[in-house]
This record gives structure tokens, C-alpha cells and sequence, in this order.
């Protein structure tokens, strides 16, 4: 609800985007193991830049200018790609190596701030005639002022994505923050940075988030509002499904474009739509009670 956003670092920093969360159990992330297998180098460029690496080192005298973009060469240079019969297995191989490339990097280089992404391919695009694969694409590059691509960029197909730099969390209470990440809000516990559940899927950013002080429940919004409640079994979200864990409004149809969450009481929510118009809604059923 402040203006300014809470910043904490070293949350918990492999994150799946809405598609991902489709296809894939994202409580599995904490059991699967580091997979050390694509070990990662770094070497100065001609003009004593360091870069980053993934195989075989890439002949720099004939890729690199002067004024080439380093993120953007190591996004094309540093590709891994596997395929696979079981989704699940090649889930698990996928995050396995992300993991292993976030060990080396945090342990090798902890002053550096690198981003990689999984992108997932279930194969259904590919030419008719031809056999189905399920592939996997993971790539990684140094974060650098100016460089690259945006780390914030949205995905169509299911995206893996880690980072270890500074994240965006809208909304805390005592025991629990939520975190931003493409459109999805998601929220974890203080204690452990242990996810918790899927809070809220929007189309466009999540623009604003509040929590009960007493815990109760949670409210995002965006393109809509969400109101969450805070007990077990703690549901994952879902589009068009009925449950006790959530309401929704404002999501279809007349849509509302909510920025920010100005009050919640007892009694009701206030939010600024496009920092212009304001709407009331009743705190128990999301049901409008006034537009000002």
C-alpha cells in the first residue's frame, strides 16, 4: 500500500511464471538437488571486461566489440538445451542445473548479479510427420546496467527463471510477505523464505498487495482484485475455479484496472483505478458499494 516498495534480498529466488505453474508442481523446487554438470567459466574480453560462460569457451577476438552488449551476447552464447520422454523428469533435470549455476555463481562470484531462465517446449509445435519432443532451454547472464534483456520481461510458454539480486515485495505482516514476479503474486513465510501458495495470476502486473494484520486474509490487485484467505489448505490459485480459499472481482468482462490499494477496513476496500477513479467494495463479498 506505500508508495515505495519493500525491497529484501535473498528470498526465495527460483520462481515459475503462470504457464510454468500450469504444467509443473512448483512445491518439487526445494527437494530436487544441485546438478553441477555445466560448470561455468569467466574470462576478460579484449577490453578487460570479465564475461560469463557456459561449454567451451567462445573465441572472444571474433564476437566481441567495443560496444557489444555483454548480457545480450552471454543470453545467445550460453544455451543448454535437453529433451526428454517424462516431463517431470526433464522438470526435474532443468531445475537441478539452474540450481548448480546459482551455486557456482553465488559462491564464485557473490558481488554479481546474474539471471537464468528455462524456457519449456512441449513440442507440440513441431512439423507434422515429425517426432514429439520435450525439450527444455536454459540460458544465464550477468545483470549489467543497461544491458540485456530485462529480467522482468513476461513469457508466453513456461519459464524457470533465478536471480540473486534485489526482488520486489509488495506486501508484508508479521509471518509472511508477498512477492512479485511476472504476473503472478505469490506468498512465502518470514522465518524460512518458504513458499506458501499462489495468491493471485494476473493478465499484465501485479500492481499492489496487502496482508491482514491479524493474517486472516490477503488482498492483489491488477486487472481485478483478489482477496485470499490465509488457512490451510492454502490453494494453489486457479482462473475460473470456485473455492472457499478465494474471491475475485473486476477480472472479466467490465474490468477493472486497479494501481493501488488506498484503505482496507472491516468493512471494505478502496482502490485507485489508473491513479484517477476511485471504487469501494465490500471487504466480505467484493461487491461494488461506491465509485468516487
Amino acid at each position: 500500500m506505500d508508495s515505495e516498495r519493500l525491497i529484501v534480498e535473498g528470498i526465495m529466488d527460483i520462481l515459475l511464471n503462470s504457464s510454468a505453474r500450469k504444467e509443473f508442481d512448483y512445491s518439487r523446487i526445494e527437494e530436487i538437488a544441485p546438478d553441477e554438470k555445466f560448470l561455468i567459466w569467466s574470462k576478460k574480453d579484449p577490453f578487460g571486461r570479465e564475461c560469463f560462460g557456459v561449454g567451451d569457451p567462445w573465441n572472444m577476438a571474433e564476437v566481441i566489440r567495443e560496444d557489444t552488449d555483454l548480457s545480450r551476447l552471454e543470453w545467445d552464447m550460453n544455451e543448454v538445451y535437453i529433451s526428454g520422454e517424462d516431463k517431470e523428469l526433464l522438470f526435474e533435470e532443468a531445475v537441478g542445473i539452474i540450481k548448480g549455476w546459482r551455486k557456482q555463481l553465488t559462491e564464485n562470484y557473490p558481488e554479481d548479479r546474474f539471471v537464468a531462465v528455462a524456457s519449456y517446449d512441449d513440442g507440440s509445435e513441431m512439423v507434422e510427420g515429425c517426432e514429439r519432443i520435450l525439450s527444455f532451454t536454459l540460458r544465464f547472464w550477468k545483470k549489467r546496467e543497461g544491458m540485456g534483456l530485462d529480467e522482468n520481461t513476461e513469457f508466453e510458454q513456461p519459464v524457470i527463471k533465478w536471480c540473486n539480486h534485489i526482488s520486489d515485495v509488495l506486501a508484508e505482516s508479521e509471518h509472511f510477505y508477498i512477492l512479485r514476479s511476472y504476473e503472478v503474486a505469490s506468498i512465502y513465510r518470514k522465518q524460512d523464505s518458504k513458499y506458501v501458495a499462489c495468491v493471485g495470476d494476473f493478465y499484465g502486473d501485479v500492481e499492489d498487495a496487502y496482508i491482514d494484520p491479524e493474517e486472516r486474509f490477503c488482498i492483489t490487485i491488477g486487472c481485478g482484485i483478489i482477496k485470499y484467505n490465509l488457512c490451510e489448505p492454502f490453494e494453489e490459485y486457479r482462473y475460473d475455479r470456485e473455492t472457499p480459499q478465494w474471491i475475485e472481482t473486476g477480472r472479466e468482462g467490465d474490468i477493472e484496472w486497479c494501481d493501488r490499494i488506498d484503505e482496507v477496513t472491516d468493512s471494505y476496500i478502496s482502490v485507485s483505478l489508473n491513479g484517477e477513479d476511485k471504487r469501494k467494495f465490500n471487504i466480505n463479498t467484493l461487491e461494488l458499494m461506491e465509485s468516487f
